[in-house]
């Protein structure tokens, strides 16, 4: 069996698809007393032909992912959290790196 990773469907889709597919639940924070927001969302069944744009959208969204899966060797991709803490420290010892190479004096005076 295999997985449907976030980083494989994120791949696989494009923007208007996943805006058909998903709706927040309740608007975040920062949008509260929005009138563009608030608008209530009035709940109804999908028609036909959006059940069926879904479920075309689904297939190739698993499609992907095991496309993706099969070529990684059927190895998962890394939680994000390490990759972003990776590149995190990459970027802060570049940081250092500069740093020591330059002096306030070099900087100052121009």
């Amino acid at each position: 069996m295999s997985r449907l990773t976030a980083s494989g469907v994120a791949a696989s889709l494009c923007g208007a698809d996943l805006a058909r597919l998903i709706t927040p639940a309740r608007p975040a924070s920062e949008t509260k007393n929005n009138a563009a927001v608030d608008d209530p969302v009035v709940g109804r069944r999908l028609t036909p032909e959006e059940k069926q744009h879904a479920l075309e959208v689904m297939n190739r969204i698993q499609q992907r992912a095991k496309e993706i899966q099969a070529r990684r060797g059927g190895k998962l991709f890394p939680p994000a959290w390490i990759t972003i803490n990776e590149q995190r420290d990459e970027c802060t010892g570049h940081c250092r790196d500069l740093r020591g190479r330059v002096s306030c004096r070099q900087v100052d005076s121009r």
